[in-house]
């Protein structure tokens, strides 16, 4: 009895100790384990997801640190340092292994969270190594990077990741004219273009390896006389030599480069519709906007510049075609409105375009410094009054050119007016303004300085391409003067003509939307 007493005893200390020891593990991971919600801000891009739709098994990798403090091995919290975290494809996020569960600090410390895809197994000193060369699977490249859950703690948990695309994205869309029978066997791919790069994941900068310049191939599909091509590429600062080759066997290959003003830009996508023909590549940007002109045979240092309305990523503002080489804009269209008019006034906020670097801009903040010679908008301050922020768009450096005064201030003047009017009488107005630096006769180009004393080249005539929507019924009309000096008194309407004659002289498709009939003739009970 007193050995079966002593056994009980032990038993029992056993059992208390036992569950002692349970005790303290339980407490130190009292905290329920993270789950952390997702979606993706940024969806320019659209590879790797929409909002918050993921593929299943899709894995990224997650830091907590002290909050406030660097990402570092000294900042780590309790050892969760790229920890893997799965979903199933419906944005929430889990640990791919039950034990590397990550739980908030039980000393309700706040801590910082850090996330990437996709997952990489070997991170070191906390650099995240960029390949883009192998787009077979886009989204295996599409780095995407949150940071955005901070001073997160047991009484105050925060677990929704924000993520945003780091890579850039180019797009084509591919079509064949009667000339090229057919586009199967396409192949595209892209010179000129860094392929490696070094992302932090300790501050979001993203650094190109300048040594990594290659050839990359673009994903492609076919279908039937179309076809789509599209690469995530390392965002860069613009410039030449980014050459993209269209080959078809037994046609040979077309050539088209990158212009030299475009920015690849993190977060966003560069969409351009491609047609093949015997004579070479047509290429517009897509907007599948009623007012975008369509030109043949780009200018290699023109470039495709798209506003929207600030703080809005819906509401069009202008687009224009802008050449780096001479600083200004072979045209300049946008849509007229009651929408876009309003009593914000004349900002004056004369400044440089934020969406092309400035060394390709003229700086005009005096000026040309030339006597008779005006900055004069190609899209009017007056055109774009709904509040401030919009107004100040007009007086970029990139909508500015080398006008002649007297045409600036009255002719152009009334003109332009005269639009405001029209736009109250229609559904829609669209305008393009355009400048035009030879003429078909006159090849020759004059220069102006700006206030850097650079090149600037003067217009040798300005037009506008404009249409009336009523009723989805179109009415056009078009105007075009010499940039020269006039005398008061003139009217606008001696410089009239169709968009078909006006399309002749420039070389320009404008509107190609509408029909024809609609260009070649000039109603005019609509432009009274």
């Amino acid at each position: 009895m007193r050995i079966n007493r002593i056994l009980l005893i032990t038993l029992l200390l056993g059992i208390f100790y036992s569950c002692e020891s349970e005790k303290d593990i339980s407490d130190h991971n009292s905290s329920a384990a993270i789950q952390f919600t997702s979606e993706i801000n940024n969806n320019d891009i659209q590879t790797r997801a929409y909002n918050s739709l993921w593929e299943n098994e899709d894995k990224i990798g997650v830091f907590m640190k002290t909050s406030g403090i660097q990402l570092s091995d000294q900042s780590i919290v309790n050892g969760y340092s790229n920890i893997i975290y799965t979903t199933t494809g419906n944005g929430t996020f889990t640990a791919k292994n039950e034990e590397q569960n990550i739980h908030f600090p039980e000393n309700n410390s706040a801590v910082d969270f850090i996330a990437y895809y996709p997952y990489q197994n070997n991170i070191n000193n906390y650099i995240y190594k960029v390949d883009i060369i192998d787009q077979s699977i886009p989204q295996h490249i599409d780095l995407l990077y949150s940071n955005n859950i901070t001073n997160a703690s047991l009484s105050n948990p925060s677990n929704s990741l924000q993520f945003s695309h780091q890579l850039s994205k180019i797009s084509f869309n591919i079509s064949a004219s009667e000339d090229v029978s057919s586009l199967n066997g396409i192949r595209v791919s892209a010179s000129g273009l860094k392929t490696l790069a070094d992302f932090s994941l300790i501050d979001g900068t993203l650094t190109a390896d300048e040594n990594s310049t290659g050839n990359i191939d673009f994903k492609t599909s076919v279908n039937s006389n179309s076809a789509s091509a599209e690469a995530i590429l390392i965002p860069d600062g613009g410039g030449s030599g980014r050459i993209v080759t269209f080959y078809l066997p037994d046609v040979g290959s077309f050539k088209w480069e990158i212009p030299s003003g475009t920015r690849l830009e993190k977060g966003k996508k560069y969409t351009y519709n491609i047609t093949l023909n015997g004579g070479g590549i047509v290429v517009k940007p897509e907007n599948g906007w009623v007012e975008t002109p369509l030109m043949n045979n780009l200018p290699t240092n023109a470039t495709y510049i798209s506003h929207m309305i600030p703080n809005s990523t819906r509401i069009r503002n202008y687009s224009m075609l802008y050449d780096t080489k001479y600083k200004l804009a072979y045209w300049v269209a946008y849509p007229m409105h009651g929408y876009y008019l309003g009593d914000s006034g004349r900002s004056d906020a004369w400044g440089y375009d934020p969406s092309i670097s400035q060394a390709f801009q003229a700086y005009l903040k005096s000026g040309y410094g030339i006597s008779g010679i005006d900055r004069g908008h190609q899209i009017p301050s007056a055109d774009r009054t709904i509040n401030t922020n919009t107004n100040k768009t007009t007086f970029y450096y990139t909508n500015m050119t080398p006008q002649a005064s007297t045409l600036n201030q009255q002719m152009w003047a009334n003109l332009e007016s005269q639009i405001r009017t029209w736009t109250q009488r229609c559904d829609t107005l669209y305008v393009v303004t355009g400048a035009m630096i030879t003429t078909s006769t006159d090849n020759t180009i004059e220069y102006v300085t700006d206030n850097n004393n650079q090149s600037v080249a003067k217009p040798k005539y300005y037009y506008k391409a404009l249409a009336q929507r009523i009723n989805n019924v179109y009415y056009t009309i078009a105007f075009k003067m010499d940039n020269k000096t006039y005398s008061s008194g003139g009217s606008y309407n001696n410089y009239k003509m169709t968009i078909q004659q006006l399309e002749q002289e420039t070389g320009l498709t404008f509107f190609p939307s509408i029909s024809a009939s609609s260009k070649n003739s000039i109603d005019a009970s609509h432009w009274n």
